[in-house]
């Protein structure tokens, strides 16, 4: 019986741990288009952090002139 509940508890505890990692460590998927491709105008921008992380993206102008900017990201990764 006693087997029965360590192989229960061992399913249980490695199939979260498997469902908890594939949520935090998606896979990773290359960028197959650019806004251009969709008629979208565009300009590469880049940003360096206090400890010199570089993040990168694009800025999309509005067409209507705004002080707002939205900002989206991505994944986890």
């Amino acid at each position: 019986m006693a087997i029965i509940l360590i192989l229960f508890l061992f399913i249980v505890l490695g199939g979260s741990y498997f469902v908890f990692y594939k949520f935090v460590h998606p896979p990773r998927m290359p960028k197959e288009s650019i806004p251009e491709d969709h008629g979208i105008h565009y300009e590469d921008v880049h940003f360096s952090t206090e400890d010199d992380f570089k993040l990168r993206g694009w800025f999309m102008p509005a067409e209507n002139e705004t002080d707002e900017v939205i900002i989206i990201c991505h994944g986890y990764r």
